[in-house]
């Protein structure tokens, strides 16, 4: 997918899960564990878009991945107060990071 279809395309087919909505787009919306084997990799390297996504770790939280939530925290840490960090993602990153051990491994994979 091209950096231009990350955000809408890719990542806000996980927005409704954040509140147990059903999805908003008209085709049929990928579960959570395949949106992550689809696009964890290129969300969490910042491969095909430069801003952080907070809101997807948030429901990466709501999933118990508590790894991929990890990872991100970890992955995020450089990024805060840049270009691309705004007062959601801050909220997030520091509402996540109290909860997961800075040592966790973190696979991008």
């Amino acid at each position: 997918e091209g950096s231009d279809a990350f955000y809408p395309h890719l990542v806000a087919q996980l927005y409704p899960a954040l509140h147990g909505l059903p999805s908003l787009l008209n085709k049929p919306a990928i579960g959570y564990r395949e949106w992550m084997r689809r696009y964890r990799h290129a969300w969490l390297t910042l491969a095909v878009d430069d801003y952080p996504w907070g809101l997807v770790a948030q429901v990466a939280e709501q999933q118990g991945d508590t790894a991929t939530v990890a990872c991100w925290v970890r992955q995020a840490a450089p990024l805060r107060h840049g270009a691309r960090w705004h007062v959601l993602e801050e909220a997030l990153w520091q509402g996540l990071s109290i909860h997961v051990d800075p040592d966790t491994p973190c696979s991008l994979h």
